[in-house]
């Protein structure tokens, strides 16, 4: 086990160095990362449990246990999506520090669209229900729906508000 040496979060909290590899489709998108069970042990974490990755930025997901571990992996590994990959600002095959998540529970978020061209297909509290009790980190890129919900805008649409409404969650005052 190593401990961090960059400056983000807690340096005493154990983390473990592993590779990244592509997590299974059926998985994408739903902010989980998968790792083997004894690097799970290793640094602390349970299934469901958050956990933070640390490449060139930190980010964070949900980890659970790999659904067919490889004994022939000679070295730990993670698996993340192209969004988590993206945030941490690494790509498949680079190594990435793993520790246990240190959180707080967010009294709003702010979204905005990626590229001004777009506008808005679903509502708003229908994302507030896909993004609620997901881990995201200040700056995170992230598909707030497993559908579509962006597409380019006509000229003879009205102009949208590239900010959305501010949520909360039913937890908070």
């Amino acid at each position: 086990m190593s401990q961090a040496s960059d400056n983000t979060g807690n340096p005493s909290i154990p983390s473990v160095q592993v590779r990244v590899e592509e997590l299974p489709k059926a998985s994408s998108g739903k902010f989980v990362s998968r790792m083997d069970k004894s690097t799970m042990d290793e640094i602390g974490v349970y299934n469901g449990d958050l956990v933070e990755i640390i490449g060139k930025n930190a980010t964070s997901a949900i980890v659970l246990p790999l659904v067919e571990p490889n004994p022939a992996d000679k070295y730990p590994i993670i698996q993340i999506d192209s969004f988590t990959r993206k945030n941490a600002g690494i790509g498949i095959g680079e190594y990435v520090q793993v520790r246990k998540a240190e959180y707080r529970e967010a009294t709003k978020i702010v979204l905005s669209l990626i590229n001004k061209d777009e506008r808005l297909l679903e509502k708003p509290k229908m994302i507030q229900n896909n993004i609620l009790d997901k881990p995201v980190v200040e700056g995170d890129i992230i598909n707030v729906t497993r559908n579509n919900i962006a597409q380019k805008k006509q000229p003879a649409l009205e102009e949208f508000e590239n900010i959305l409404p501010i949520f909360k969650s039913p937890y908070t005052n």
